[in-house]
This record gives C-alpha cells, sequence and structure tokens, in this order.
C-alpha cells in the first residue's frame, strides 16, 4: 500500500531536519495506523488481471475488488455497473471465464492525506531517534500537544490530559486533524468495509 503522506509533508510538520528515511518511516506507520482505523478504506488504487465465471444473468460480481474504477481490457465486451460492485457480459457466456485487467480501490481524500502527515508528526515527536536530532529545549507542541489537554488551571499550574484508553475506544487519537478525518470517514468505528453477499 502507498503512504497516504510524503517524507516532506512530514518534515513540514516537525523542528529540525529528520532524515528521508525517518520521516518515510513514520509516515508508513501513520498510513497503515489510519487504513485500519477508517475501516480498511483508501488502499489506493491498482490494477490486477483476474478471471471469472459468469453467472446465468450474465453478471460477474466483483465483491473482492469494490470499488472497480474501470476495466481496461477484457476478452470480450463487458460494462460496469455504476457502484463498481458488478461486471455485466451478454447472457450466452454463462458459466465461462472472463479474463479481465481492471482498476479498483480508492485513493484518500485530501483530509486523508493532511490527517497522515499529522499523525506521522505526532507519532515522530515520540520517537527517541527524532529527540536526539532536535537540539536546544524541544519547542511547546513538541512536548505538550494542545490536543490532549482537555484543561488548564492557571494559577495552580494544572493540567489535565485525555485519557488514551478513552480515547481509543472512541476511535479516536487526540490529534485534531486525524479525530476530523475518523469521524467523517468511519463514524461508526468499523474495522472492515461491509459486503453484500447475495445467496
Amino acid at each position: 500500500m502507498t503512504s497516504w503522506c510524503s517524507a516532506d509533508e512530514v518534515g513540514s510538520r516537525v523542528r529540525g531536519n529528520p532524515p528521508a528515511e525517518l520521516l518515510q518511516e513514520v509516515a508508513d506507520r501513520a498510513t497503515s495506523l489510519l487504513y485500519t482505523l477508517s475501516g480498511r478504506r483508501y488502499r489506493g488504487r491498482q490494477v490486477v488481471t483476474a478471471g471469472f465465471q459468469v453467472d446465468v444473468r450474465g453478471y460477474i460480481k466483483m465483491n473482492d475488488w469494490v470499488p472497480v474504477q474501470n476495466i481496461i481490457e477484457s476478452d470480450v465486451p463487458v460494462s460496469l455497473s455504476p457502484g463498481g460492485t458488478t461486471a455485466m457480459v451478454a447472457r450466452g457466456l454463462a458459466g465461462t471465464i472472463v479474463v479481465m485487467t481492471f482498476e479498483f480501490g480508492e485513493d484518500p481524500p485530501a483530509s486523508g492525506r493532511d490527517a497522515a502527515a499529522a499523525l506521522a508528526a505526532h507519532m515522530l515527536r515520540a520517537d527517541p531517534r527524532y529527540a536526539e536530532l532536535v537540539e536546544g529545549t524541544p519547542a511547546q507542541e513538541d512536548v505538550l500537544p494542545a490536543s490532549h489537554i482537555t484543561s488548564i488551571t492557571r494559577q495552580g499550574v494544572a493540567y489535565s490530559f485525555a485519557d488514551r484508553a478513552a480515547l481509543a475506544r472512541e476511535n479516536q487519537t487526540g490529534v485534531y486533524e486525524v479525530d476530523l478525518f475518523l469521524r467523517a470517514a468511519n463514524p461508526t468505528g468499523m474495522r472492515h468495509q461491509p459486503k453484500v453477499v447475495a445467496p
């Protein structure tokens, strides 16, 4: 799976000049985590060639590949349903195997790419390798992310932080851009996308 964000996008959100390998490593980890938390959506577009058996109605169910974006090549004339779930061929081909090359999957939206960069930067700040790279006193956002503070008492200098276990139960991370994206992309907290299985 391709990373949702680049090393440069992560690097622009942190101080210092971390090596590109470290930036790409946290970008990949953030992508993997967001892919799971989004209900395994947005795995990127891929091209595959596979054979399918045609049913008696001339339909080919594409359930394992949804959403199919377009059919690039086929050994018979074929059309694709608007939702990308079913390919249709002539009824006379019932029972035969049709080989198709097609593009499937979805790229993450802009909010998903921003969320991945924000989460990767947040993960990088917690990495000891990053702490060694940043000289001097860390910036306030590197020590105390505002997204985790739930209340501040000014006179007594008391901070209250969000409970990370409670955030995890709510399918949240405490990182603003990430939580907004997850609320929009996966409001019910599903871990897998639903599939319709025909009898």
